[in-house]
Formats: structure tokens, C-alpha cells, sequence
């Protein structure tokens, strides 16, 4: 029997429906059992988070990332950024990481973040295949999150993980982190820009994409109709999410 694929999300209560929008598309498209952690559920925030240190930038999840390697002992762990849609079988990123390498990740991404593409050459870690062991002794020999806290590497540095050395890095191919677009190389879509996610930004150009997905997890149970309306009153999800997903269940 194939072993359950793990899956880290960072989450936080804002991205409650992204997050399982996210959970749901790859329910969708793998036959593999898969095991689901996440950093925020409605019960509140993981009890591993309070051992991390509070950043000052980014979301209030940032440091989950690389929590995730202390929750195992041994195997794999994905990790996935809340705000993203796979497109492809989870199982094919799953089977990316080789023997010998303590992370796979895409290294030249491309899209758009914002008004600008992601840099080029540097590892995106909001999504990666990590080896737990690796994973733990370059935590235990690097402590990035103490240095990040402390001021001795930048938060950049850090979430592009600059601190891992670079023979430990497997470079996996652009369409498992593509940044707010979609074409046929597509695995993995990523809003990255919180200031024109989908989510309260219909706009946005592959808005479609989440849409759908949001849709399909309704129609099919995954996602409640009362929990889509209740985000929409808290200003989570724009207001035409609700009233297509309500149209499914009617």
C-alpha cells in the first residue's frame, strides 16, 4: 500500500475557505490517502505555533513552514501556503523529492507577484517537499527562526531559504508554484498577493480558477454553504462567492 501523503498547510483565520478550497482541489485529483495539519483550524492555532517566535512580517503563519519539520520524526511532509489551488496530482510533488536532498522546491518561479516576478535563483518555500529527518538537523544546526527573531538573517533570507545549504535544494519544475497565473504547464496555482487575492478581489484574473473550485467543494459536500456565508459576513470572501455557491445548493 502507497504511503498517506502529508500535508502542512499555513493557515490562519482570514484564509479559513482558501485553505479548504486548497485541501479540497487536491482531495480532487489523487487516489492517495492524504493527511491533512494546519497551523489554524476553527478550534484555534496549533498548539506547535506557540513554541515559534512572532515575526513581524509577513502573515501570522509565516514561521509554520518551518514548524512543520518538528511535528514528524521521520518520512515527508509537503508544505503548502493557504492561498493556492492545485491543479495536478498531489502525488506527482509527493515523489519529487530524490534520496540525499533535504528539500524540493521551485527555484526560478514564474507569474507575477504584485507589479513584479518573483526573483530569479531563489528557492520559494511556499511550497516544498521536505525530508524530515534533513529537515530537523538543519533546524537543530542552523536555528533560522531564532536568528530571523534575533535579527541575524533577513525575513527574506529566511523564507527563501538562504540559510539551507544550496546542495541540500532540489529544483523542481516552475508549474508546482506558478504565481497568479495559469497555462497548460500549470500544477499549482499561487495567489501570492494578498492585495489582490480572489478571494475579496473577484477581478483578479484567474479569480475563475478559485471560483470554481470553491463551487465544486460546495456542490460536492466538502465545503458547508453555511461556513461560505458566514466567511462572506466576516468580509473573508467576496460577496459573489456566496451567492454562487448558494445557487448549487438551492
Amino acid at each position: 500500500m502507497a504511503e498517506t501523503i502529508r500535508v502542512s498547510i499555513g493557515t490562519e483565520p482570514k484564509q479559513y475557505i482558501a485553505s479548504e478550497v486548497l485541501k479540497a482541489s487536491i482531495l480532487a485529483r489523487t487516489n492517495r490517502d492524504v493527511e491533512f495539519i494546519e497551523s489554524w483550524q476553527p478550534g484555534g492555532w496549533h498548539p506547535a505555533m506557540s513554541q515559534a517566535p512572532k515575526l513581524k512580517n509577513g502573515t501570522a503563519f509565516n514561521t509554520w513552514r518551518w514548524v512543520t519539520a518538528s511535528l514528524f520524526t521521520e518520512g515527508k511532509a509537503i508544505y503548502l501556503d493557504a492561498d493556492q489551488v492545485v491543479l495536478h496530482d498531489i502525488a506527482a510533488l509527493w515523489e519529487s523529492l530524490p534520496d540525499g536532498k533535504a528539500v524540493a522546491c521551485v527555484c526560478n518561479a514564474v507569474g507575477v507577484f504584485g507589479k513584479r516576478v518573483p526573483d530569479p535563483g531563489k528557492p520559494q518555500t511556499s511550497v516544498m517537499v521536505m525530508d524530515i529527518p534533513r529537515m530537523r538537523s538543519l533546524m537543530d544546526r542552523y536555528c533560522p527562526l531564532r536568528r530571523c527573531a534575533h535579527g541575524e538573517i533577513s525575513y527574506a533570507d529566511l523564507m527563501q531559504a538562504a540559510w539551507i545549504p544550496r546542495e541540500e535544494i532540489h529544483e523542481i519544475e516552475p508549474g508546482w508554484n506558478h504565481f497568479g497565473i495559469v497555462d497548460w504547464s500549470t500544477k499549482l496555482i499561487h495567489y501570492s498577493h494578498v492585495a489582490t487575492q480572489p478571494y475579496r478581489n473577484p477581478d483578479h484574473p484567474t479569480a475563475n480558477v478559485f471560483s470554481g473550485e470553491l463551487v465544486r467543494a460546495v456542490e460536492s459536500g466538502a465545503i458547508a454553504i453555511e461556513s461560505v456565508e458566514a466567511e462572506v459576513a466576516r468580509g473573508h470572501i467576496a460577496e459573489i462567492y456566496g451567492k454562487r455557491c448558494r445557487k448549487v445548493v438551492a
